[in-house]
């Protein structure tokens, strides 16, 4: 980035925060200033105009029974570097909270959690 660590406030973190959000599950219409679409079940998937990541097209069956190697294969697919302990720690301890196999919804949240760590938004 211009600038180092300098770039980093506020507004700029939260932007960064946001965009993640948006790459990993989609775009949601309001957010991007069109209409609201007319009221919806609360079960049904929210409106994206962009779809959320396809997660099958980076993660594989096996991936998904084997949270050790899937937290490896994610980690140098984000941070473009070998998984770091202090970090893939609290990867696991997310990943412990989920049933396996992991679903798309809990490789997605994963994704995101390494999006929003400092290590992520410093590199």
């Amino acid at each position: 980035w211009d600038g180092g660590k300098s770039w980093i406030n506020t507004a700029t973190l939260s932007f960064r925060y946001k965009l993640a959000h948006q790459l990993v599950e989609g775009i949601n219409p309001q957010e991007i200033g069109l209409p609201k679409p007319p009221a919806l079940d609360m079960t049904s998937p929210r409106p994206t105009m962009t779809p959320p990541l396809l997660v099958q097209q980076i993660v594989s069956p096996e991936d998904r029974t084997r949270p050790e190697a899937l937290i490896e294969k994610l980690f140098v697919r984000t941070f473009q570097c070998h998984p770091k302990n202090e970090l893939t720690g609290a990867l696991r301890d997310f990943l412990a909270t989920r049933e396996l196999p992991l679903d798309d919804h809990a490789i997605r949240e994963l994704l995101l959690l390494m999006m929003t760590t400092p290590n992520y938004q410093l590199t």
